[in-house]
């Protein structure tokens, strides 16, 4: 309830006591919290290497608050394994902590935040999702923009469906053809 919900301590107390009549203290919860934090050492030290070694991993990171003051949670995943950590910090300082991106040398897909392009001892990659939001952003703020932002983002959706069918057909990449098409439609765009 703490960690996966997200509940305060005191809405966790409550239900405990409503469901089990047990109402152990804060304290009690932050030790059970600390005590199974300190079994997973190991998985997240797997987890981090194994995303040093994948193929294309994605990061973000987004505030929040803790106890009252603003951090970040730092995102990284791959295909099947996610991180997550929790920094005071949002740019490199608390990236180095955290320590996937300095030693990573495959592709970072990324929002494009300046931060990211520090490491450059990998390739970088613009997410289509924060592209698309962008996309949406100006076709909404201004009709000039509009014109061009919505043939873009119509073919980005495209270029995610050919991706999807080709995957789902057991496919690794889309056809050679079928990139050279995709590829002469947005250069004209």
């Amino acid at each position: 309830m703490l960690q996966h919900q997200l509940l305060p301590y005191e809405r966790t107390r409550e239900l405990l006591d409503d469901w089990f009549g047990y109402r152990p203290s804060a304290a009690t919860l932050a030790r059970f919290v600390g005590e199974c934090s300190s079994r997973l050492v190991r998985s997240e030290a797997q987890i981090k290497a194994r995303l040093k070694q994948a193929r294309v991993i994605h990061v973000d990171e987004t505030g929040l608050r803790v106890a009252k003051r603003s951090q970040y949670v730092h995102v990284t995943s791959a295909a099947e394994l996610t991180h997550y950590s929790c920094h005071e910090k949002r740019g490199r300082e608390a990236m180095d902590e955290i320590g996937i991106l300095p030693q990573y040398r495959g592709t970072c897909a990324q929002d494009g935040w300046q931060s990211y392009r520090q490491y450059g001892q990998c390739l970088h990659s613009l997410c289509g999702a924060h592209l698309l939001r962008e996309l949406t952003y100006l076709s909404e703020a201004d009709e000039q923009e509009k014109r061009w932002a919505e043939p873009l983002m119509k073919l980005m959706l495209e270029m995610k469906e050919v991706a999807d069918e080709a995957r789902n057909s057991g496919m690794r990449q889309v056809s050679r053809e079928q990139r050279r098409e995709l590829i002469r439609i947005w250069c004209r765009n």
